[in-house]
């Protein structure tokens, strides 16, 4: 009881001081579609899926969450992710590399979540003073889940093509 309320007391005072620092932070929503190739000793395959995305974002850091609904109208997925990112400023628009993890949540099968590496990049282009336009594209591979330690072989790895609409505070 006692590590938890000290974890507790250092993430509050953690976020706090985040907000004490000069840090641009904004908010959005937008568009995502998802390509994912799957690779074993059994043969390929391929499946995609589109959904809706949204994120937090502070100049370092973005936090996201996705929804995505399988073509096939299988299962149906959350995606959870935290990439760090570093913009360079190009004078017109903000350019940023992205590193990072995710997490793949299916919930009416928990045998299929999975922890993935992410690397990609994005842009902030403004085109109103709070607000901008910011297209992502994100590389994803999986590391960890029920399927990769049951199958020796599998690979998987998800292409991730964004475009969404950001607010800055």
């Amino acid at each position: 009881m006692k590590k938890c309320i000290a974890i507790a007391l250092v993430l509050v005072v953690a976020v706090s001081a985040t907000f004490a620092l000069d840090f641009d932070m904004s908010a959005g929503v937008g568009a995502v579609f998802d390509y994912s190739s799957i690779s074993s000793d059994f043969g390929d395959d391929t499946s995609t899926a589109f959904g809706v995305k949204g994120f937090f974002d502070v100049t370092y850091a973005q936090v996201s969450v996705a929804y995505l609904i399988t073509e096939e109208g299988m299962d149906n997925v959350l995606d959870l992710s935290l990439l760090f990112k570093y913009p360079f400023d190009m004078s017109s628009f903000k350019l940023f590399p992205m590193v990072g993890v995710g997490y793949l949540m299916n919930p009416s099968n928990s045998g299929a979540n999975a922890i993935s590496v992410k690397a990609g990049v994005g842009a902030d282009i403004d085109f109103m003073e709070n607000l901008y336009i910011r297209p992502t594209a994100i590389v994803g591979y999986q590391v960890s889940s029920d399927a990769l330690d049951a199958i020796d072989s599998l690979s998987i790895i998800d292409v991730e093509i964004g475009v969404a609409i950001g607010f800055k505070f």
